[in-house]
């Protein structure tokens, strides 16, 4: 909202590397998540990205992650760091959205209480890479890294320990020093 009030300019908070790792400027890490970019009505669109990813973390750690508080900060922190690697090889400089739309996935994929189906599954993949990159010219790079890193968090933490060939390993398991 400082961006769109004319406090701070967007150019201040993106997310490059080498201003990060070579000026120390660490502050770019944290504000690429925080800035959603230009849409049609700019605040809004804000509220809207910020209201949902507080639902679907609210759901997720109600249902999916009840007592394992500690599993869902780990779960936050490897999609963080996936995005930022994801921004290193192909210049994202605000991955706000994105993080968004990771747990939107992992929410699908999860969601009891919303009696998800995989045509909603279907629909946040033709939605979110088609159609919104389209209309608000968003990165479609981005948008498939979100959703296929949410895809894989879900696979890796729960259908891959089921299966008999896995021995029941888990991949992203929270380590123990967390």
């Amino acid at each position: 909202m400082c961006v769109h009030f004319g406090f701070v300019d967007k150019y201040n908070l993106y997310f490059d590397p080498a201003l990060v790792f070579y000026q120390h400027q660490y502050w770019r890490i944290v504000t690429a998540f925080l800035y959603y970019g230009e849409g049609g009505d700019e605040i809004g669109f804000e509220f809207f990205y910020t209201f949902n990813m507080i639902i679907f973390s609210y759901y997720l750690e109600r249902e999916w992650f009840s007592e394992r508080t500690v599993d869902f900060v780990w779960a936050y922190f490897l999609s963080v760091s996936a995005l930022l690697v994801a921004s290193t090889l192909h210049m994202l400089p605000f991955v706000a959205v994105e993080l968004h739309l990771v747990f939107f996935q992992i929410w699908l994929l999860y969601g009891t209480s919303v009696g998800s189906s995989k045509r909603l599954i279907l629909f946040s993949w033709v939605f979110n890479i088609g159609l919104a990159s389209i209309a608000y010219y968003y990165s479609i790079y981005g948008r498939f890294t979100a959703l296929a890193f949410g895809a894989l968090y879900h696979f890796l933490e729960n259908v891959l320990p089921t299966w008999s060939i896995s021995r029941g390993v888990r991949l992203f398991r929270t380590p123990d020093f967390v």
